[in-house]
């Protein structure tokens, strides 16, 4: 048995051309968490948070519940008090990302998560531009 793929070849090799089965969602502690696959993520928003922004919402209008986040790259630019960088889920407790005295260097961060409470939110400090990727209303 052979597969056809989308280009018209043919994989000699049963299942080769089909991605891995993936659950769509899990229950979670009575969460509903969606899972996203190849088959239902086709590409990322990008926001770009600068330096001494305070609860700066990621979004592409204005960011709400249900907001996906993906990533955080915090790229600490000089030594010094100025190096701290946090998340909310709304207005919810912040999330520390980078310590007060963050060595100069890039950090990313895998969050993978979906906002349970409003549009995501970053604050930075005056050494650290914060990059985040997922799909934000």
């Amino acid at each position: 048995m052979t597969d056809n793929f989308q280009d018209g070849s043919v994989s000699p090799v049963a299942g080769a051309g089909k991605p891995p089965a993936t659950k769509k969602s899990t229950e979670s502690g009575g969460i509903h968490v969606p899972h996203f696959n190849q088959d239902t993520v086709v590409g990322f928003d990008l926001a770009t948070i600068a330096i001494s922004q305070t609860d700066a919402n990621l979004e592409t209008s204005t960011g709400a519940l249900g907001d996906h986040l993906e990533t955080i790259t915090c790229v600490v630019t000089a030594v010094g008090a100025g190096g701290a960088s946090s998340l909310k889920d709304g207005g919810g407790s912040a999330i520390p990302l980078t310590p007060v005295n963050a060595p100069i260097g890039t950090y990313i961060i895998p969050i993978q998560s979906i906002s349970l409470v409003g549009a995501w939110n970053v604050t930075t400090g005056a050494n650290v531009t914060v990059f985040a990727s997922g799909i934000f209303s």
